[in-house]
């Protein structure tokens, strides 16, 4: 006699379950009543199913009872939809800072200037932010600042302190001064540019002459602020005698053994973009990459052996593959919507967070489960310039998911020639772009797993949370979600909300086309689950949740702390921007959880449990105190 699966006793089904991942689990749970009820009644199961639709996975390290960690898990997602602040914490800063500055794992960290108006790094500055289970009651809790001492001036710094209890130190040395070849070398017009796009990014220019430089990197370890045992070489040099115009910008991030480090001198259109990669703890380069000038500015991760970088000059999405030095290094170019002959992109910056870990090294130990770094979004900070020099420059935002990237290249790789993928053909569907004009673009680190966090430029704003998660997106759409009262809809559930809209959409209505005898009919007719723009929008007191309705966006929760909003329609940036060659249409689906209440903060960065709310000096230059808001 055959032993069936269903004849198994209810244990050993279970734990047959139990070697599921979520998505599995979910079909499993259709499959029929006796599985439904092993599911439902089991918290490991469940656990395992939320960590699927959140995006994250589990830490092991972190020992807690299940069931604790699935009631955490979802105190967090519930806090994160709804803006349910837990505590707000303030904490001043009490040294001069500089102009670097990170955030990742916890820890907040700042350059610290030896005086005012200066712009110079010689030291750094952090904090631990501590977590939620760090909080009790209403209890003083001090946040001290730390230091790490390094050799010379700082340039920039990477940290990877999860995954190697690392922090890997840029510093350089000047040796000479090259006055007159300076002027010679620095164009009208290149400098006009230049100055620009600094002053619309924060920054101050001063007039420095040429240079040679030496560029170093320093391994620390960050636990205990001396060399990183890891590393061969605690110190070694990137490159000696560079000559080049004014100051050196950085980019560096570590994944695994990697490290990569982006080199330009964004004032000094002589000198070549550099992109090096290293095996960090042995100290030796694996791969060169180099440039005209302008060509690159910022990169992130896409898989611990691959990244992706804008190319300014081209408008292209660059995937590079870092495996091996004998590959082809450019694999994949993802073309971005065409610009106007007369417009060019003068800056770019990107962030992914958490960054990719091969398989094994993430050694996270600070919460019971984290985002997924596969599934986390990566945000394109864009600044575009018009000819001639004297218009403004045009921000504008891009946001997409790293999975989404990956299948391209990973598409690219499997090629005899490099992969080039019209804009129509990948980036519609997987992309939403933002106009970035009046929002806080200047610090990058506003993404974590799927959620990005903004405020207005001109304060006091209601802070922004994007998720892009795809399950809750779905989740939301579900038919049997009622509409929150007080929406000026006429409709009962999300779902006819949204098929109202459609229908709006598709009418000879509203922004697509007014007519005033169908506009008599349709408010005659309230059942098709819609209402005209106008009359709908003047339900809301704001002016942004009015371009919202006009985005046909769906209220799909108003609580005392937030109003929730659902955007699954395509979206066009606007003509007036005059930077695009044709329309740019995105479709990737979100929910933007907006705060009832009005902050005074110039920008805020996000990690998984918190926002940071930054308040600035009068010049909007340096950082003199931080909100840290937990979000539970």
């Amino acid at each position: 006699m055959k032993l069936k699966l269903l004849d198994l006793p209810t244990e050993l089904l279970h734990r047959c379950l139990h070697f599921l991942d979520g998505l599995d689990l979910l079909k499993c749970r259709r499959i029929n009543r006796l599985f439904k009820s092993i599911i439902k009644q089991s918290t490991a199961l469940q656990y395992a199913i939320e960590l699927f639709a959140a995006c994250a996975e589990d830490n092991p390290l972190y020992y807690l009872p299940v069931s604790e960690k699935l009631q955490r898990l979802r105190q967090r997602q519930d806090a994160w939809f709804g803006f349910i602040r837990h505590r707000i914490i303030s904490v001043d800063v009490k040294h001069i800072p500089s102009g670097i500055y990170d955030f990742t794992s916890g820890v907040y960290i700042l350059g610290e200037a030896p005086q005012d108006m200066s712009r110079i790094t010689k030291g750094l500055k952090y904090i631990c932010l501590p977590s939620l289970d760090d909080l009790h009651d209403d209890a003083e809790v001090r946040v001290p600042w730390r230091s790490i001492e390094t050799t010379d001036l700082v340039v920039d710094l990477g940290m990877a302190v999860q995954e190697h209890d690392l922090v890997a130190v840029v510093t350089h040395l000047k040796s000479k001064v090259y006055g007159s070849f300076y002027r010679s070398c620095c164009f009208g017009w290149q400098w006009k540019r230049l100055l620009d796009v600094a002053l619309r990014m924060g920054r101050t220019v001063s007039l420095h002459p040429m240079y040679t430089r030496d560029i170093f990197i320093e391994f620390i370890q960050f636990s205990t602020g001396k060399p990183h045992p890891s590393a061969s070489k605690p110190m070694f040099t990137v490159l000696h005698n560079v000559e080049a115009l004014g100051h050196a910008s950085i980019g560096i991030e570590i994944v695994g053994d990697l490290l990569v480090l982006l080199l330009t001198f964004p004032f000094s259109p002589i000198t070549e973009d550099r992109l090096f990669v290293y095996s960090w703890k042995t100290a030796t380069r694996s791969i060169v990459h180099t440039a005209h000038s302008g060509t690159y500015t910022s990169f992130t991760f896409i898989s611990p052996t691959a990244i992706v970088m804008v190319n300014n000059h081209t408008a292209v999405l660059e995937l590079f593959d870092l495996s091996s030095p004998e590959k082809r290094l450019v694999p994949v170019w993802l073309s971005l919507p065409a610009l106007r002959p007369e417009c060019c992109i003068a800056r770019t910056a990107c962030r992914g967070e958490p960054n990719p870990a091969p398989s094994g090294l993430s050694h996270r130990t600070g919460q019971p489960f984290h985002d997924k770094a596969e599934d986390a979004i990566i945000i394109f900070n864009i600044l575009l310039q018009q000819q001639p020099l004297a218009n403004p420059l045009v921000a504008v935002s891009l946001i997409t998911h790293r999975s989404s990237l990956l299948e391209w290249f990973e598409e690219g790789c499997q090629k005899n020639e490099t992969l080039v993928v019209p804009w129509a053909r990948w980036g519609p569907r997987v992309t939403r772009w933002f106009d970035a004009n009046d929002v806080v673009t200047r610090w990058v680190t506003t993404t974590c797993g799927q959620r990005s966090a903004s405020v207005a430029d001109a304060g006091p704003s209601r802070i922004s949370v994007m998720d892009f998660n795809r399950y809750k997106v779905k989740k939301m759409m579900d038919g049997k979600r009622k509409l929150p009262a007080g929406t000026g809809i006429p409709a009962s559930t999300v779902l006819d909300a949204i098929e109202g809209r459609e229908k709006r959409r598709m009418g000879d209505c509203g922004p697509f086309g007014i007519s005033v005898d169908n506009w008599a009919w349709e408010r005659e007719h309230y059942h098709l689950g819609f209402t005209p723009y106008e009359e709908e929008a003047e339900g809301w007191e704001y002016e942004e949740d009015k371009e919202r309705v006009k985005m046909d966006m769906v209220p799909i929760e108003i609580t005392q702390d937030a109003t929730v909003w659902l955007n699954c329609f395509e979206t066009y940036l606007s003509d007036d921007l005059g930077v695009f060659e044709n329309p740019v249409e995105s479709r990737l689906p979100y929910i933007e959880t907006v705060s009832r209440r009005s902050y005074s903060y110039d920008a805020v960065l996000i990690d998984e449990e918190r926002i940071i709310g930054m308040h600035m000096d009068e010049m909007n230059e340096r950082v003199h105190n931080i909100d840290i808001i937990y979000m539970g």
